[in-house]
């Protein structure tokens, strides 16, 4: 008999404990959730990330693949409404390896979204400016798709990072383009299935692996599937305005 308590005290324990742990777990991801939002949409952050990415381009003409391996370091503000990047890729094209350093700027400047990349050791400098709208801040400036993603997510287990524990989801989102066409910039409807992004406490996305696909008519029939997958490396909560200035000056002085 008192074997037989024993062992009821011990389920009830174990019970206890694992709807203990499930209580906790929820309210970990929702917090982790809730701060990654806020962390994408109003706080300042740079983050370093070793990177893997596959791009298919299909058109009626060519079929091509591109296979690319890097680090990158990404610093954002959507304070400022900017988001830096800047890194070292390796490329492997038609069995060709490359290796490319290059910076880059996507800014909001007046009624427009700008786009200016440098790429070294060359220093050629190109840089564009379309109309801002909800439309083309969203597939320029990731920041802003990550976090519709995560409005979409749905949770799929727990991770970890550097022992830290992560809260991972999954979602899958689509972007329409407008009903007008953005000038100089051919409007397609992309869509985002991000399979897995892992999140710490704080809100800092320590992994992530999605796949886009775009699409469109003209000038060319044209599929564009990118796979990518991203996993952090360090971060801080800064912004580097250094480097934005930098990039911008190189268009106004040229």
């Amino acid at each position: 008999m008192k074997g037989w308590v024993i062992a009821v005290v011990i389920v009830v324990a174990l019970v206890t404990a694992v709807t203990f742990y499930m209580l906790l777990s929820r309210g970990g991801q929702q917090v982790a959730l809730l701060n990654a939002e806020r962390l994408l949409i109003s706080e300042n952050f740079t983050g370093t990330y070793r990177l893997t990415e596959s791009q298919l381009i299909n058109t009626s003409l060519i079929s091509e693949v591109l296979q690319i391996n890097g680090v990158v370091t990404i610093s954002r503000s959507p304070l400022v409404g900017a988001e830096v990047t800047n890194g070292t890729e390796f490329v492997i094209q038609g069995g060709e390896n490359s290796s490319v350093y290059g910076e880059s700027a996507i800014y909001k400047a007046n009624s427009n979204i700008c786009l200016v990349t440098k790429e070294m050791p060359s220093g050629s400098v190109i840089s564009k400016c379309i109309p801002y709208s909800n439309y083309t801040k969203y597939t320029m400036l990731s920041y802003y798709m990550t976090e519709s993603s995560l409005r979409n997510a749905r949770y799929i287990g727990i991770g970890h990072w550097k022992g830290e524990a992560t809260y991972c989801f999954a979602s899958v989102i689509t972007i329409k383009p407008p009903n007008e066409t953005i000038a100089q910039s051919p409007a397609v409807e992309i869509t985002v299935n991000v399979t897995k992004i892992c999140i710490l406490g704080n809100g800092v996305i320590a992994n992530m692996t999605m796949t886009t696909y775009e699409s469109t008519q003209e000038p060319t029939p044209t599929t564009i599937i990118f796979t990518i997958n991203e996993t952090l490396v360090n971060y801080s909560f800064t912004f580097n305005q250094r480097e934005l200035d930098l990039l911008i000056s190189n268009v106004t002085q040229g």
